[in-house]
């Protein structure tokens, strides 16, 4: 389809907001607005990389950078396997806000999301009433969550 220069896609106006992500003292990211930019031209400029007339100029010349695979590994092992695993994990967490007394759900704002999203870190061990301090286990300093007030060595 040949769309006539400067003419807007029928869906939109050909103006796409860019994003940035934030990272936060307390762990969380948060996307924020950046500039504005033309789609149509955004994808153009990418156009002659992509053209398999290229590639295979490039391929024929001795460039291989095309074939080559990047390995990334993850632990996938606490993942979910599919859409159902995800629904009972969003359940299992919801479950989990819902046994907290509402002292400690009003520290989140009575917010599961918000629950959910500050899980693990140091602010919300503090919330739900845990210490992070670093301790020496076997030679090696490692981070210990322990109840606020419960001294080092009390079981």
């Amino acid at each position: 389809m040949n769309r006539p220069v400067g003419e807007a896609a029928p869906t939109g106006n050909g103006i796409t907001p860019t994003f940035s992500y934030v990272y936060k003292k307390n762990g969380r990211t948060l996307t924020a607005t950046g500039e504005f930019e033309n789609t149509y031209e955004k994808i153009q400029s990418q156009l002659a990389e992509t053209k398999i007339e290229n590639i295979i100029t490039r391929y024929r010349s001795g460039d291989t950078s095309m074939m080559s695979t990047s390995k990334v590994y993850i632990m996938d092992s606490l993942l979910p396997k599919n859409f159902q695993d995800m629904q009972n994990k969003v359940i299992a967490i919801k479950q989990q806000f819902e046994s907290l007394p509402a002292t400690v759900k009003q520290k989140f704002n009575n917010n599961v999301a918000q629950f959910a999203e500050e899980y693990g870190s140091n602010e919300f061990n503090e919330k739900i009433g845990l210490k992070q301090e670093v301790i020496t286990y076997r030679g090696n300093e490692v981070d210990a969550a322990r109840p606020i007030g419960e001294k080092q060595g009390e079981e």
